[in-house]
């Protein structure tokens, strides 16, 4: 069975697109440790790793009734939340054996899986990334590099484009998921992004079609989704 979740505050419209490519859409329940409109966002919360569910301790103990119903491992670890970068411990994201993001900051629960941890300045490093397969669109250098000098083919573009409520910004990575290996999803109308032609041209070549959003919505950061494989 596979589960994705996924934030709140979502859109329903785009919430149920999701339900095409899963077995069961959950929203992630609320976090009060992280403030704003984050607080329900997977990739803040939580990582996924095959049918497992990487979250805090505190967070498990708080939802234990959510997170036993969903039927995946979960795996409590042991982080504090506060002002950044302690509110990055999931931000994370892997390429084959390899882990990107602040893995100085990654519960050891999550960085043991890997062969290989590479350390990027950008904490929010998911949020940041739209992984199509191994290849990644980024606004952040750092980490375009990174997946560059990692043999990924990497996609720069310049910041911009995502709202995010309560922010003055938002994120590719939370705004643009992949819900299988050959879809891109996006949280509104692609077209709207002032780099749309190279984002899709770019996922076309990596093997993605585009299931594009409602015409003339504006792409919105809801939170990068967890997929687990139950």
């Amino acid at each position: 069975m596979k589960l994705i979740l996924c934030g709140a505050d979502m859109p329903q419209f785009y919430r149920k697109k999701l339900e095409n490519y899963a077995d069961r859409v959950a929203c992630m329940p609320e976090y009060p440790e992280i403030k704003g409109s984050t607080s329900t966002h997977p990739d803040m919360l939580g990582y996924a790793a095959g049918n497992r569910l990487f979250i805090a301790r505190d967070f498990y103990l708080r939802r234990r009734a959510f997170f036993d119903s969903l039927g995946c491992e979960i795996v409590p670890c042991k982080v504090a939340y506060g002002e950044y970068p302690r509110d990055v411990y999931f931000n994370v994201f892997a390429v084959g054996g390899t882990l990107f993001g602040r893995t100085d900051m990654t519960p050891p629960e999550i960085t043991g899986i890997y062969n290989k941890c590479i350390i990027i300045k950008q904490g929010y490093a998911k949020c940041s990334t739209l992984l199509l397969g191994a290849a990644g669109v980024t606004a952040d250098k750092g980490i375009a590099d990174a997946l560059a000098g990692n043999g990924s083919d990497a996609l720069l573009i310049p910041p911009g484009g995502v709202s995010l409520r309560g922010y003055g910004y938002g994120f590719i990575g939370g705004a643009c998921v992949t819900p299988d290996g050959a879809t891109l999803l996006p949280a509104g109308d692609l077209d709207t992004h002032p780099d749309a032609g190279r984002i899709r041209a770019f996922a076309a070549d990596h093997g993605f079609k585009t299931d594009n959003g409602i015409p003339g919505d504006p792409l919105l950061d809801c939170g990068g989704i967890l997929i687990l494989e139950i």
